[in-house]
Formats: structure tokens, sequence, C-alpha cells
């Protein structure tokens, strides 16, 4: 029997069935009454009331985020930071993209890591990312292309000027709705991060990301500007309905 308050079983939970081949988890709930006269869906006045609701039954727990999340959560449980990873950071989240490959992880001369560090969990989990990314692209459908950039061999000097073009890469999602493992912009489109929960009242959204207080981690960020899926992604039903974070047992960004 699972022996833990509502607000850590979440968390401690979900990283079980994560870890299991099968994603999934049967679960057996006890209900134990301090109170006397007390009805849990079952004869007032007993102390315990034993799945009274499951007729005494298992019930399951499944797992699911996107691969892009599972990848980033790979990277939180590793603890990336830029004091400690700084060259994880330089050689494999700056590697992905196509032209502006920064060689510094920190703030500075353009080599804020956010953007890569989407691009890195998208690319590493096969869907399409914006490859030559700063965060605000990431609010486009098409792809990025920067000043310079060669999109004809011939052109000995590249683009005059930034572009989007062909192809589309992602799927703006309507009304600008932070659905579980969405792309969203924030911060008046200088931070790209993604949405993993809520809480309990819904008024705040946590989002999982990197280049948030300097690591990889879970924040809070306001002024969203754009939400977006992969274009290889289709939304689920259960994408919908965000988890409840209980900021305690996380340590946020904001």
């Amino acid at each position: 029997m699972l022996n833990q308050r509502a607000d850590d079983l979440s968390f401690n939970l979900a990283k079980l069935i994560a870890a299991s081949a099968d994603k999934e988890a049967s679960v057996y709930i006890e209900v134990t009454s301090d109170e006397p006269k007390i009805e849990y869906l079952g004869t007032e006045g007993s102390g315990s009331l034993k799945n009274t609701f499951l007729n005494g039954n298992y019930f399951k727990i499944k797992y699911f985020e996107q691969p892009w999340i599972v990848k980033a959560r790979e990277e939180q449980e590793l603890g990336v930071s830029e004091a400690t990873h700084c060259k994880k950071i330089i050689d494999e989240y700056h590697a992905v993209n196509r032209q502006n490959k920064p060689t510094a992880c920190a703030n500075t001369d353009n080599s804020s890591w956010c953007a890569s560090f989407v691009g890195w969990c998208l690319t590493n989990s096969r869907f399409s990312a914006q490859l030559d990314p700063g965060a605000y692209s990431y609010g486009h459908e098409k792809t990025r292309y920067r000043a310079g950039f060669k999109k004809n061999p011939t052109d000995k000097k590249g683009l005059a000027k930034e572009e989007f073009d062909e192809p589309i890469w992602g799927k703006l999602i309507s009304g600008n709705q932070p659905l579980l493992g969405s792309i969203c912009v924030l911060l008046n489109g200088h931070h790209v991060s993604m949405a993993v929960g809520k809480s309990n009242d819904g008024k705040t959204i946590y989002y999982l990301g990197g280049n948030q207080g300097n690591k990889v981690c879970v924040g809070t960020f306001g002024q969203r500007t754009s939400t977006i899926y992969p274009t290889e992604y289709t939304k689920k039903d259960a994408d919908d309905e965000l988890p409840i974070y209980y900021t305690k047992n996380e340590k946020l960004s904001n």
C-alpha cells in the first residue's frame, strides 16, 4: 500500500510509472478515517474503509508525457546547469542548430540556450523543430532562416535578411492554450519553454525548460504569446488537462 500524502504521491508515483516498461501501474488504495463519524463512500462510523468505491479491486494509473518532455525530464534529473554542464550545453544543445552555434553557455554574446534546449529535446525525440532558433521563432509555424543563410547553393551571399519559409515544422494551438507538452513562447518572445503543469487553482502554468535560473528546471513565467506542437504530433484529449503541480515538491525558477 502507498502511504504518502496526496501532494507527494503524484510526483513519486509518476517517476515509478515512467520507469516501468509498460508505463502503467496497478494501485490499491486504503482509506483510514481519523473521525469515528465519517462517511467516505461507505458506512458511517467505520474506522477503516478499504476500497469501498472499488469493491476491493486494484485500478490502473497510466503515465503519459510526450517524448520530448521525457527527454527534458531526463536532463532535469541529470542536473544540467551552466555551472556543471557548460560543455554539454555547447556540444549538444547548441549543436542541433543549423547556422547559429554559440560557443558559450551563459546569457552573453547571443548564447542563451532556452531555444537550443527545446530544439535538442524535439530533435532527439524525432520530431521537427526550429533548426536555427531564437526563442521568438517558436511562435512561427514556418521554418526560420537567418540572414546570410544560403537556401540556394549558388548564392554566394545568402539571404539579405531573415525570413520564415517552408517547410512547416509546427502547428500553432488555437487560443494560445498551454496544453500538455506544448512549446510556449514567453516573456514577449525572449524565452521558450514547455508546459507541464498548473497550480491547484489553475491560475499559474508551470514550464519545463532550459536556461531557467541557468539550469534545466520547472519554472513559472508570464506573458505567454504563443503555443505550438511539432507537425508530426497528433493532439490527444488528455493533452487538454495539465496536471496539478504542488510547488513545495519542485524547486522552481521564475
